[in-house]
């Protein structure tokens, strides 16, 4: 099983029964994933680049997803939480 399957897996189980068991080991697989993820610029260049991650909902990148959120300012910012929402 993948890390990617394994984080799949106990988000599943959170939403069937939250419970700190579960919350504890999305956090450790979560920075697992994201300390091998592709970092990203918050550049203008790059925000569609943002865009395009987060659109593929990959629960994975969640992590570096919401690091990069309060780049900016708070139009840009809104219109990013309303794609992760």
């Amino acid at each position: 099983m993948t890390d990617h399957d394994l984080l799949s897996a106990l988000l599943e189980a959170w939403r069937k029964r939250p419970a700190p068991e579960f919350a504890a080991a999305i956090d450790v697989v979560s920075a697992r994933l994201a300390s091998r993820a592709e970092p990203l610029s918050t550049k203008p260049t790059q925000i569609a680049a943002w865009l395009e991650r987060a659109r593929k909902k990959v629960p994975a990148d969640l992590p570096l997803l919401l690091e990069r959120l309060p780049d900016g300012t708070s139009a840009p910012i809104r219109a990013r939480l309303g794609v992760l929402a």
